[in-house]
């Protein structure tokens, strides 16, 4: 198995070949979601992906979401 650091190098090259138009091993995957996510929450990228940002982001919003006789709102 390679190190983090070697993986992190590799898909970076991936994704600069790929926006360059060249050819590469496999295609890459960026899913911007997450980083958008992450930017309008204020956080870093790998902190929004290796932590439970997501889930006490919903805690915020239900908590948010409450009326003024308690009751809990949707999520969504």
């Amino acid at each position: 198995m390679k190190p983090p650091q070697e993986l992190l190098k590799e898909r970076k090259e991936r994704i600069r070949k790929a926006a360059a138009l060249e050819k590469t091993d496999r295609t890459p995957v960026v899913t911007l979601a997450d980083g958008f996510c992450a930017t309008h929450m204020g956080v870093k990228l790998s902190e929004f992906c290796s932590k439970n940002i997501i889930r006490s982001g919903l805690d915020d919003s239900k908590r948010r979401s409450n009326d003024s006789r308690g009751e809990t709102g949707s999520y969504y």
